[in-house]
């Protein structure tokens, strides 16, 4: 279906908005086609996410934290985003499909309000959105983020290798950005295991997973706090 703005979503009545997220669900995750892409993780992380506390940081329309509520019995959700529009998107999605009792949403305002986050968090799951921005302005807020995780809790983050970018030219990441994420996207930096555990500390995590797909597009980083 393509990426799709939340103001052409917000609009739409309960049924059809349910249909329009259900078939991104469906070419996301579903499809046996999408196995390949996103779905992977999806049946890899089932049982674990079952009965954790989970924060989806910068969830978007959340195809895949509202798929896991459905997927994972006993999971709570903090879906959190800088954008409104998406939250409450995510919101009536949530109650069209009976599962507003296990989610909570926050609105990321400004760096303070990741510490207002309503923690602590089993995991915390970043799939595509800690990325769009320069890693000195993300580490704050990555650092904001880490607190709020339980020790021994997992830090999951869908992000884009360093090989891509190279593959693609080494741009600026404000056109690497674009190409990436769409055209209203600022900025987009690859990530490593290496530079998500300088962000975060070294010494505070121990890597579980690391792991590049799809013709080397997208990279998977699984991290264990210590503690």
């Amino acid at each position: 279906m393509g990426r799709v703005e939340g103001q052409e979503l917000i609009s739409l009545s309960d049924a059809k908005l349910r249909d329009v997220w259900e078939r991104m669900q469906w070419e996301n995750v579903r499809a046996p086609e999408a196995m390949t892409e996103r779905g992977w993780y999806h049946i890899l992380y089932r049982e674990f996410l079952s009965g954790k506390r989970i924060l989806d940081i910068g969830s978007g329309l959340a195809i895949s934290g509202l798929t896991f509520m459905q997927d994972c019995p006993g999971s709570t959700f903090v879906f959190a985003d800088i954008v409104e529009t998406n939250l409450e998107i995510v919101k009536r999605i949530s109650d069209i499909l009976g599962l507003q009792n296990r989610a909570s949403f926050h609105l990321i305002e400004d760096a303070a309000s990741v510490g207002k986050l309503p923690g602590p968090f089993d995991v915390v799951m970043g799939l595509g959105s800690l990325h769009n921005a320069p890693a000195h302005i993300m580490e704050p807020e990555l650092k904001a983020l880490k607190a709020q995780l339980k020790p021994g809790g997992r830090w999951l983050q869908l992000a884009y290798p360093e090989h891509r970018w190279r593959r693609d030219g080494s741009p600026s990441f404000t056109e690497w950005g674009i190409m990436t994420d769409g055209p209203n996207t600022p900025w987009c930096e690859w990530v490593s295991m290496d530079s998500l555990l300088s962000m975060l500390g070294a010494d505070d995590f121990d890597p579980v997973l690391y792991y590049e797909w799809h013709n080397r597009e997208f990279n998977w980083l699984d991290l264990k706090k210590r503690g």
